[in-house]
């Protein structure tokens, strides 16, 4: 893993220091939202050297509403397929909080999911300590290594959330 990556730039060597992500991931981040609005086939896979990593990730869109506000908001996240499910996890890069998509679907947790030119309505579950959660986190770490690294940085289990389709 590249140590000079956005992420390790921003962080403390002390778990729950970063606060907020670099202003050029968050920049990064809405451009890519705003390709997957206009062209999901375009922005399926992401390169996340944009953002100072390496290698090409799935994405989806995600669709859910504001736990406050009610009002639809959409993030898009890298995905893994495990056990036939899309599956994202709420690292945030580590930061000391969860992210506000995650904030919301626990809040709301029938949404909506777009993946490239799929789309379809699901209810997100959050996955408990146990076997399938370590299962699940297992091969979600050997995808993307640098998930270990984001537990590292903080206190909060870093939540894995699997989408259920819903016909």
């Amino acid at each position: 893993m590249d140590k000079d990556h956005l992420y390790f730039q921003e962080a403390s060597k002390n778990k729950d220091a970063m606060t907020e992500l670099p202003d050029q991931v968050k920049n990064e981040l809405a451009a890519h939202l705003e390709l997957y609005q206009q062209d999901p086939e375009a922005a399926h896979y992401w390169d996340t050297a944009k953002i100072g990593l390496t290698g090409v990730v799935p994405c989806l869109m995600l669709t859910v509403r504001g736990a406050k506000s009610g009002i639809p908001r959409q993030n898009v996240l890298q995905y893994y397929r495990i056990d036939d499910h899309y599956v994202v996890v709420g690292s945030r890069g580590g930061t000391i909080d969860h992210p506000i998509w995650y904030v919301n679907l626990r809040a709301n947790p029938d949404c909506e999911i777009q993946v490239g030119g799929f789309h379809s309505k699901a209810i997100a579950r959050t996955l408990p300590d146990g076997p399938e959660r370590d299962r699940y986190w297992q091969h979600i770490t050997a995808e993307q290594p640098i998930q270990i690294e984001y537990q590292k940085r903080t206190s909060r289990q870093i939540p894995v959330v699997v989408f259920d389709l819903v016909d």
